[in-house]
């Protein structure tokens, strides 16, 4: 089997007359943090909403596992094992934190409405699995349970990162999309967030995140992708890309022969 689960091959996205992605092509590898990173509108959002489904592309082809799924829309590419977060939390006012992450883990169910009346047996089970998805992907982000039942859009900015996490891990996904994950946390929260990324490859779920904190980045990265101005500038290990001029220069705006590495203070 392919050790990629993600594989863009000349993806464009063309708004109008503009090109905000052109001709991007790599792979995700599976079981990997792969990081896509680049300056501000670089094109990284789109690339993730043309993955998700929410934009379709204007050319090219994405597969995962194999198989092309440029076609497909977003409730389809979940059922194929992609799932994401958004770069401000999405809480469901009025719900509680688990009750935000039952959502996510209801789009595997699959009763009708009249099965309320005709099987509700059936929806008893769907709800159940549902609850116990919850439970276990809130237990993975380490969210205290004490908070499960407070309403979500009243929790700290850090746990409501926390709650759609685990919205997303509650989909059971093959691979998970964060869009800036660690905007808005604290040292100490970027800390947690890291060390889970990092368990949750672990354990076998594919991480392909965006982000602007370089230190994060190059603490659990495996591979980074760099664009900017919608198209491809590199590709490697964290330490090819701290010493690739051109990202140097892209993120600096400098004659990267006058900066040594890519640091942290690139993108502050």
């Amino acid at each position: 089997m392919s050790q990629s689960i993600l594989r863009l091959d000349g993806v464009s996205k063309t708004f109008g007359g503009l090109k905000a992605v052109n001709n991007v092509s790599f792979e995700v590898e599976r079981g990997a943090i792969t990081a896509l990173i680049g300056p501000n509108g670089a094109g990284k959002t789109t690339l993730i909403n043309l993955i998700t489904g929410v934009l379709p592309q204007t050319s090219g082809s994405i597969q995962m596992n194999g198989r092309d799924i440029s076609r497909l829309g977003p409730a389809q590419r979940v059922r194929c094992g992609i799932s994401r977060s958004y770069q401000t939390p999405q809480m469901i006012r009025g719900l509680s934190a688990i009750d935000n992450v039952v959502v996510g883990a209801d789009l595997y169910s699959d009763f009708a409405m009249l099965d309320l009346f005709t099987r509700p047996w059936r929806v008893r089970r769907d709800n159940r699995a549902a609850q116990v998805a919850a439970h276990a992907a809130l237990t993975q982000t380490g969210l205290p349970s004490s908070l499960w039942n407070n309403p979500a859009d009243a929790l700290s900015y850090g746990d409501q990162r926390r709650v759609e996490v685990a919205r997303s891990l509650a989909q059971k996904p093959a691979l998970l999309l964060l869009d800036e994950p660690a905007a808005g946390l604290n040292p100490t929260e970027t800390e947690d967030l890291g060390r889970d990324l990092k368990r949750f490859a672990h354990d076998g779920l594919t991480v392909l995140l965006v982000e602007h904190d370089m230190s994060l980045i190059m603490s659990i990265a495996d591979r980074i992708v760099v664009v900017n101005f919608g198209e491809m500038l590199a590709e490697g290990t964290p330490q090819e890309i701290q010493r690739n001029e051109a990202v140097i220069a892209a993120y600096l705006g400098a004659d990267p022969l006058d900066t040594p590495a890519l640091s942290s203070e690139a993108t502050a």
